[in-house]
């Protein structure tokens, strides 16, 4: 057996005892939804539960963590991501709104694979999704749940509504959004009108110059670089066109 089968036999195995619950030494209560655990398999993904499970605190004796700040369906997911390195939304109609709830689950409860994953997944909805209903109520919560200082899903919903902005400047619900959430707004107006952003990312001037490799995408934001064409008004803005991403 070469190392690989041995590995794929071991998450097999881990997936099992997830599913059935053997060996199971610890619980997980969301909103009086029980889930069993195994202490060394969460705490081995993130500080915070080892530090939970492994000191003298209420929730190493008791053996029983109390989560009542997300629903069930979050735990779950982390839960299924913990022991198969992987997750998926329960629809695909809300896998914006899902996967940013999911990553502020793993900013909190500091699991950086799982915030990494979601991320991932949060990118590829909102690229899909950006012209639903639920593309302006994501960016709001997305900008309500996450720090100023934590860019990772703020940037990608900056990048994906400067794609698109021709388009979504002329929906009411996008215009709303712009006032109300004003650290969104701040983050998107330099793009609209040429320059340096509040974070030090440097915009396109003038015209605009396509990138030598075309669409393709980048490695830090996981979006494709495209062009939007034409130019759009926006207040005393003007905003000029140009193929790259956000991150550069």
């Amino acid at each position: 057996m070469n190392s690989s089968q041995g590995l794929d036999d071991f998450l097999l195995s881990l997936e099992r005892h997830y599913i059935s619950g053997e060996f199971a030494d610890a619980v997980i209560n969301c909103k009086g939804q029980v889930f069993n655990i195994h202490r060394v398999v969460l705490s081995a993904h993130s500080n915070y539960f080892a530090k939970a499970l492994g000191g003298n605190w209420k929730e190493s004796i008791e053996r029983k963590i109390e989560i009542q700040n997300f629903d069930p369906i979050i735990v779950q997911a982390m839960l299924c991501f913990v022991y198969t390195f992987d997750y998926n939304a329960p629809s695909d109609d809300k896998s914006m709104l899902f996967h940013a709830e999911v990553y502020k689950f793993a900013d909190i409860y500091d699991i950086p694979a799982l915030k990494d994953c979601s991320k991932k997944k949060f990118a590829s909805a909102i690229t899909d999704g950006w012209n639903t209903d639920d593309f302006p109520y994501a960016i709001s919560e997305v900008y309500k749940n996450t720090p100023l200082e934590d860019r990772g899903l703020r940037d990608l919903a900056v990048a994906v509504a400067r794609n698109h902005i021709n388009t979504l400047i002329g929906r009411d619900d996008f215009s709303k959004l712009l006032r109300k959430t004003a650290d969104f707004s701040a983050d998107l107006i330099p793009f609209l009108c040429g320059g340096t952003s509040r974070h030090g990312i440097q915009m396109a001037h003038g015209h605009p110059h396509p990138h030598p490799q075309g669409r393709d995408v980048c490695p830090n934001c996981l979006l494709p670089k495209r062009t939007v064409s034409g130019a759009v008004h926006f207040g005393a803005a003007r905003f000029v066109a140009a193929q790259r991403c956000y991150c550069e």
